[in-house]
């Protein structure tokens, strides 16, 4: 004999997406903005440490991660590869500011 499905297992998958969807929408804006901060900093000449105020340029020198190649222009942008970094080192007290989420 077949046993048969209940037919309200999918109508309760349904009703949990729906409850879900508001907290998808606030984690989702809470990142959009975090992102939209991100490249608001990541496009100033510099960057000030949050944990010692050194004033750190945004465009050096700087080596890429991923592919080795290194260039001047934005430490956060790799032309080479097209890789992205979160963050870097403080160019004084070597900590690490977090620019993207």
């Amino acid at each position: 004999m077949r046993e048969r499905k209940d037919s309200f297992g999918g109508f309760w998958v349904l009703w949990l997406h729906v409850l879900a969807l508001p907290v998808t929408f606030v984690l989702g804006a809470a990142k959009l903005v975090r992102t939209l901060r991100g490249y608001q900093l990541a496009s100033r000449s510099s960057l000030d440490c949050p944990h010692c105020g050194y004033s750190n340029p945004m465009n050096v020198l700087a080596s890429c991660e991923g592919c080795g190649v290194t260039e001047f222009g934005s430490r956060l942008f790799c032309t080479s590869c097209r890789a992205f970094g979160r963050g870097f080192d403080c160019g004084k007290c070597r900590a690490t500011i977090k620019v993207f989420p």
